[in-house]
């Protein structure tokens, strides 16, 4: 069997975050992970992020982490490359980076460590940790002003990226598009080192993204395959269709806003995927009134999908059932 893709500065495509797993209980659903893997096989990723924020990793303990870890490498092995989010303290990071490569992951996925806020510091945060890890650990470097409070500057950046394990950056600042644009500039002259550009925001932006020349995008969006096919007619010169198709998602992204990680997850349990769309505390619940609404946005999708002629992975009965 053919070894997975191996991730590089020049990875492009659609990466999703993926949800950890559980049962109504609360416990881990391990049993989930093959058919995870298999989902996001099908709908044409290029890679998957495990553990990133959306896959609640504060929430698990350091058994669950290595368990989780496991699983998805294991399933993921020689079709998927796997990125492990792995933030925290700088020394838990340096330690968590071999367990997780000697578990066969590609890469690991670090966003500054809380506390830093002058440019210097921040780049001195990762020169440390490339010689703390001998240069062998290939990085995603998270860009997540709302999660830490530290803001990622673009000089700074251009440091950064000059690092040699440094490969690809996860951008979600707000706004995200200037951001984008002013770090391509630096490339483009430069300044900074070409690597993988993959903004988050579910993909909301997607097309604008592309356009300003993001290598595609790291989503925890339910419809992956829709943001593949996004992907793939535009970087094929259709562009109207692309737009088109993007454009019918925009009322069920919205919606999620009001329900990050728990509408995600019901649309992975409709679509047969997840066993349940169980949350962790802290985290929102859905409630009869809440699906209710959902029902007749996810039908408008439904239809707009079939006007488009894009059809979606797996049986799409199962959309429709509450």
């Amino acid at each position: 069997m053919p070894k997975a893709p191996k991730l590089s500065t020049k990875t492009a495509g659609l990466v999703p975050i993926v949800p950890t797993p559980f049962n109504d209980d609360g416990s881990l659903a391990l049993g989930d992970v093959p058919r995870l893997v298999d989902f996001y096989e099908q709908c044409g990723v290029v890679a998957l992020t495990v553990l990133g924020k959306n896959g609640e990793p504060e929430k698990l303990s350091d058994e669950e982490t290595s368990l989780v870890t496991r699983e998805f490498v294991r399933y993921a092995k020689d079709r998927l490359p796997v990125i492990i989010g792995i933030s925290g303290g700088f020394a838990k990071t340096v330690e968590r980076a071999k367990a997780v490569m000697d578990a066969g992951a590609q890469a690991v996925m670090i966003r500054p460590m809380n506390g830093l806020k002058a440019d210097d510091a921040i780049i001195q945060f990762f020169e440390r940790y490339t010689e703390r890890t001998q240069g062998k650990v290939p990085i995603c470097v998270q860009d997540d002003p709302k999660t830490n409070n530290i803001t990622l500057s673009v000089d700074a950046w251009c440091q950064v990226s000059k690092l040699e394990p440094v490969i690809m950056l996860k951008l979600e600042p707000t706004p995200t598009l200037p951001k984008l644009s002013r770090i391509v500039d630096a490339q483009n002259v430069g300044d900074a080192r070409k690597v993988s550009i993959l903004p988050s925001f579910n993909g909301m932006h997607l097309p604008q993204l592309l356009a300003r020349g993001a290598s595609g995008a790291m989503a925890g969006f339910a419809f992956i395959d829709a943001l593949v096919e996004v992907y793939d007619l535009y970087t094929s010169g259709e562009i109207e269709r692309a737009e088109k198709l993007h454009d019918a998602m925009m009322p069920i992204m919205r919606y999620k806003r009001e329900f990050p990680l728990v509408l995600r997850k019901e649309i992975l349990r409709r679509r047969g995927i997840l066993t349940s769309n169980h949350v962790r505390y802290p985290g929102t619940r859905i409630e009869a009134r809440d699906l209710a609404e959902f029902d007749l946005i996810l039908k408008r999708l439904n239809r707009s999908f079939s006007d488009l002629g894009f059809a979606p992975v797996g049986d799409t009965r199962l959309l429709s059932v509450a």
